[in-house]
């Protein structure tokens, strides 16, 4: 299974901007990110910032004749 985290960063309740897939593919770099965006966007300025995993799954299809 692969997985990806993404940081979602909201501005007074609404969407501000959020990360790409391949911004955040293990728990350290995620949070080393998230560390540095909460220093430019406090909590105290309206900003709000949440980290999401998202987990995808695979499986192989076999397709006659290809």
């Amino acid at each position: 299974m692969q997985s990806h985290y993404s940081i979602n960063v909201a501005k007074d309740g609404l969407h501000f901007f959020s990360t790409a897939e391949q911004s955040g593919v293990d728990r350290a770099q995620v949070r080393r990110v998230a560390q540095q965006l909460k220093k430019h966007f406090p909590a105290e300025a309206g900003f709000q910032i949440t980290v999401t995993q998202w987990e995808v799954r695979g499986r192989v299809v076999k397709l006659e004749g290809l």
